[in-house]
């Protein structure tokens, strides 16, 4: 008897998030391009700050099963808005 070792999952939900008073984050990020030798010096480093955040719309969690990793079997998870 084969066994399958891996499966996916899909979930569709609606989502209804008001972050006001208890989100804020700070993202930082590095602005190069490593691929060329001399920009690697150039580096721009830049915060963006994420306040007052709501998101509202319909995603989709896809959910990726592989029973030859230890529990809880997760491989990869995908995330993405479907609808507004």
């Amino acid at each position: 008897m084969l066994l399958k070792t891996r499966y996916q999952s899909t979930v569709t939900v609606m989502i209804l998030m008001n972050l006001v008073n208890e989100f804020k984050k700070v993202v930082s990020q590095n602005l190069t391009e490593p691929s060329l030798s001399f920009c690697r010096f150039l580096g721009t480093y830049t915060d963006v700050a994420i306040e007052d955040l709501h998101i509202h719309g319909k995603i989709q969690l896809v959910l990726l099963f592989n029973q030859n990793i230890p529990f809880p079997h997760v491989a990869a998870v995908s995330l993405c808005f479907t609808e507004e």
